[in-house]
């Protein structure tokens, strides 16, 4: 195997980082009393501490035309949720989880749980008005991603993508 040199970042982006804030303040390191999570990465710049080395993160991700395409036209769900039904549906609660079972089964999960939401899961500045939440999990994730499916579909970038964009076949 070639051993390849360490990579060191370009100094400038320290620039980006907080001069008051350590991640290890901001993920709890030596705290013993267990709290709720805090923003670090991948929240809105405002409701983070690292909000800034984020923008720059991904202006620069952004700036590379192949990346900024991925990200904007990859298969990563809707722009905007679907409008709330005209009508409510009232079902009782056994009703409401077997219909989110099986559709969560029929659409590639392997395991499906709901749970009542702890407020410890939720991060510091968010509130969720729901009191449970549904959990699945896919057996490409469980299996330590022996299954991975293949990357999204993305029409404008598809031909010039650094990675394969077939699926391997899967290990048995």
């Amino acid at each position: 195997m070639v051993k390849r040199e360490t990579w060191t970042p370009d100094p400038a982006i320290y620039d980006y980082f907080p001069e008051d804030v350590s991640g290890n303040v901001v993920n709890g390191v030596g705290e013993r009393a267990p709290r709720r999570p805090s923003p670090i990465f991948w929240h809105r710049p405002d409701k983070e501490a690292f909000g800034k080395l984020q923008e720059h993160v991904v202006a620069r991700f952004n700036s590379v035309g192949i990346y900024h395409d991925v990200y904007a036209y990859g298969d990563r769900g809707p722009k905007k949720p679907d409008p709330v039904a005209a009508g409510r549906v009232d079902q009782p609660a056994a009703a409401w989880t077997r219909i989110v079972k099986d559709f969560a089964l029929a659409n590639e999960a392997d395991l499906v749980g709901i749970a009542r939401v702890d407020p410890q899961w939720i991060f510091e500045g968010y509130e969720l008005a729901d009191p449970f939440v549904s959990c699945s999990a896919s057996r490409w994730i469980t299996r330590s991603c022996r299954r991975c499916r293949p990357p999204p579909s993305i029409p404008k970038a598809s031909s010039r993508l650094p990675w394969r964009t077939t699926a391997a076949p899967a290990r048995r």
